[in-house]
């Protein structure tokens, strides 16, 4: 009933599986999965992919892929974390990282009532974020636009997300 009104909604949902996470799965057309670089992290993706194959009959959303956020470049163990994360071809990792930026974040606490993103995330931060939506992006409207050719005839009988740069 949305999507006449919106282009793309986010919902985001508790990193463990549960009925409220099964659910969107079920009713979205794509989703993404973010992750931290490190072990818990990463043995929680392969939980999720088996997950998603125990009842295949009732469709899942398209994954998009992968987004490593609160990355340290400093840790080794992160970087280590993260190349593997980028050569597994079923992560279909986004390129771009969201940095851990605590020091930012805490420091938003102090500013006053009106906030803006830029105001929140300058520097690096706001760049990668950027950097990152600009790639989600790019990757909503091609499954969009592979979907919508999928369907009978060529045209998709539903109006799919479509989300425009900027």
């Amino acid at each position: 009933e949305v999507r006449p009104i919106f282009d793309v909604v986010l919902i985001d949902c508790p990193p463990g599986l549960s009925v409220l996470t099964e659910t969107w799965l079920r009713e979205c057309d794509f989703h993404l999965t973010p992750t931290k670089a490190d072990y818990i992290s990463t043995c929680g993706l392969e939980v999720f992919r088996r997950f998603k194959t125990f009842d295949p009959e009732m469709g899942f959303a398209e994954n998009l892929g992968v987004a490593v956020n609160m990355f340290d470049p400093a840790a080794q163990s992160e970087r280590d974390y993260r190349e593997w994360l980028m050569q597994t071809p079923d992560n279909r990792c986004f390129a771009s990282v969201i940095p851990r930026v605590t020091a930012l974040q805490d420091a938003s606490r102090h500013l006053g009532e009106e906030r803006s993103y830029l105001a929140k995330y300058p520097g690096e931060a706001g760049r990668a974020l950027r950097a990152f939506a600009g790639e989600f992006v790019a990757r909503l409207d091609q499954a969009s636009a592979d979907a919508a050719s999928a369907a009978p005839g060529g045209v998709s009988s539903e109006p799919l997300a479509r989300a425009a740069a900027g």
